[in-house]
């Protein structure tokens, strides 16, 4: 993943002088290795999964917790691709769409878990770039995933597995206008498809490329918080 500079620089100044995300651990199910930060799983009133993007180590979006406000008693969950890239990097499937179904499958696996382990809680899913995209395709099995909520950051319009049931969770969809690795079009065509749906949608367009951004982690955390009906975690 492609981080926009201010927000590196913002993650690791707060990883430096903010405990708020918690000691890290680990959490494994349906295949998938994981990273945590924050509360505990059991214990979290929110929790929140993200999908990591082709080729990024299974670590990229650890941080991101400090950026997203998802309110105090918040979970932070990293699964890592079962896909090895190169000598460091993951992936949810490879460039051929080999793996697409089956990494699907073990994340819904994945959330079904942590809905077990915290059945109160409310629980959303995301992802960057293919993260994103694969998250895409879980908004048509909310009731398996227990889902209230998916963020989607940069994604591809692979849509393998349209919605098809009624009580849909809410979207936010971001995406930068000026992306040359998966382009800005797609999102928008990507809304009209979930809207057809009668699916929320809240879309989040930026300036920059293919990357994240401070702005929209904000946005995210103010979703997250609408949604699960939670106040920031500062309060």
């Amino acid at each position: 993943m492609r981080i926009f500079p201010l927000l590196l620089i913002l993650v690791c100044c707060l990883g430096c002088n903010s405990n708020s995300s918690g000691p890290a651990g680990s959490y494994t199910a349906g295949g998938l290795t994981t990273q945590t930060k924050g509360t505990s799983i059991e214990t979290a009133k929110t929790i929140v999964v993200l999908l990591h993007g082709y080729g990024a180590p299974g670590s990229d979006m650890v941080g991101l917790e400090e950026m997203i406000d998802a309110g105090p008693e918040a979970a932070f969950v990293y699964p890592v691709g079962p896909f090895p890239v190169g000598s460091e990097g993951r992936a949810w499937w490879e460039k051929s769409g080999t793996g697409f179904d089956s990494s699907r499958v073990q994340v819904i696996e994945l959330l079904k878990e942590i809905a077990k382990k915290s059945p109160e809680a409310k629980i959303f899913v995301g992802g960057f770039s293919q993260g994103g995209t694969l998250a895409s395709n879980l908004v048509s099995a909310p009731e398996a995933c227990h889902l209230h909520g998916v963020l989607l950051f940069s994604p591809s319009t692979k849509l393998d597995h349209p919605p098809d049931a009624i009580d849909l969770p809410e979207v936010f969809l971001s995406h930068g206008k000026n992306d040359q690795v998966l382009p800005f079009d797609g999102s928008v065509h990507l809304q009209e498809i979930f809207k057809s749906f009668n699916c929320s949608v809240t879309f989040r367009p930026f300036d920059e490329g293919h990357t994240l951004t401070v702005d929209v982690m904000v946005a995210a955390g103010d979703f997250i918080r609408r949604v699960a009906q939670v106040s920031p975690r500062d309060q």
